[in-house]
């Protein structure tokens, strides 16, 4: 039996705090026991204790990435704990706390950001590598691009592995359940809905989808459907006010029923994207995917998708009349994403590669130095685990 302590800096319920349930939920409790460190008050706090999984909560920084006053408590805490595994998601403070331990220690990293000229420089790099095998901290990246990203800055190509993020499958609705809440929607029937799940911010190309939108105003069998909430949501709906078939939700509890209602789920970011759960969870349920060719938009789009670039409105309208006249395409790329989710973007197939993961990093330590079993100090840096060509992104 493994003990895997998970680390996230998360209050509210993101996307790395979605991706960490799905995976607590997946685990194979015959082999590994999780535990989760969490910031006091984290709403992820009773969804993780509802899977039976045992809670910490850290009461001063441990909502941030790095703390001075979460150290102490955290080496502590995985001192008592004696964990195999600490996997960490954006908390610097836990890799350090980690530092004189034994445990195999694994960071998620979910962003991807192209890094600057500084980050960049010989002097950065150096000091990213030696960091890097000062900790023995091994990466999982949630997209190909994620993967350059990392080596740009300076990181060892065997230190990393490209796991997408898995995403559940919203519950299936039933045509009855479909056109109550299309009349609850106000969704005209028969219409075509066009739909983008998003948080409402800079980034995330909302401006392009209403201008796509406004484009195609003349095409009376279209809706365009926002769900999320966010800072720019009003100024949006305003801007929106005077086009009839488009519609900006707001924050919903029910967004994997909303989903149901999607003929066609778009990404219209312009910053960044790794592996976005909501079209995982679209392709989950059969539904065709148009997005900007940021991040690992591109990889998750394969075979299933189409893509188009950021801050065009004109080739997102594009594809979106292609795709809602040509049903043979239509129907080609909508069987192409439910067999992509199940073997690329599952929580069940993200599980089972990081628990793969897990398994190969803790056989190479233990190979490495037969000794460390025994002690919780860890041996020293020159124990790397070199096992990431096994784990890199399906193509």
């Amino acid at each position: 039996m493994y003990k895997v302590i998970h680390v996230i800096s998360d209050k509210n319920i993101g996307g790395a705090g979605v991706l960490l349930l799905g995976l607590l939920r997946h685990t194979d409790r015959t082999r590994f026991e999780p535990l989760v460190v969490l910031p006091k008050g984290s709403l992820l706090a009773p969804r993780v204790r509802a899977l039976g999984v045992r809670c910490f909560a850290l009461s001063r920084g441990g909502d941030k990435t790095l703390s001075p006053t979460a150290l102490w408590p955290l080496f502590r805490l995985f001192w008592q704990e004696k964990p195999d595994i600490i996997h960490t998601n954006a908390s610097l403070s836990a890799r350090l706390a980690a530092l004189p331990l034994r445990a195999v220690r694994i960071d998620t990293k979910h962003c991807c950001f192209a890094p600057t000229a500084r980050q960049k420089s010989l002097l950065a790099r150096l000091c990213f590598r030696a960091f890097e095998a000062v900790s023995g901290v091994f990466y999982i990246a949630t997209a190909e691009a994620v993967r350059k990203n990392l080596t740009q800055r300076g990181s060892a190509c065997d230190r990393l592995a490209v796991i997408p993020g898995g995403a559940e499958r919203p519950r299936v609705l039933d045509s009855k359940q479909k056109a109550a809440l299309r009349a609850a929607l106000g969704i005209p029937e028969g219409a075509f809905v066009v739909g983008l799940c998003a948080r409402v911010e800079r980034g995330k190309g909302h401006e392009a989808f209403l201008a796509a939108a406004r484009l195609l105003r003349q095409e009376k069998s279209l809706f365009f459907l926002a769900v999320g909430g966010g800072t720019l949501l009003e100024r949006l709906r305003a801007a929106a006010s005077d086009l009839p078939n488009v519609k900006f939700l707001g924050f919903r509890e029910d967004v994997g029923d909303v989903l149901n209602l999607f003929d066609l789920s778009l990404n219209c970011s312009d910053l960044s994207e790794t592996s976005p759960l909501a079209l995982s969870e679209s392709m989950s349920l059969g539904k065709p995917i148009v997005v900007t060719g940021v991040g690992g938009n591109a990889d998750m789009a394969r075979g299933c998708g189409l893509v188009v670039p950021p801050r065009d409105a004109h080739a997102l309208a594009a594809a979106i009349l292609r795709l809602r006249s040509d049903r043979a395409l239509y129907a080609t790329l909508s069987a192409a994403a439910t067999r992509r989710y199940e073997t690329h973007y599952s929580a069940t197939h993200m599980t089972q590669k990081i628990e793969a993961l897990y398994l190969a990093l803790s056989e190479s330590r233990n190979k490495a130095n037969p000794h460390a079993a025994a002690t919780r100090i860890s041996p020293r840096p020159k124990c790397i685990y070199k096992i990431s060509k096994n784990f890199r992104v399906e193509k």
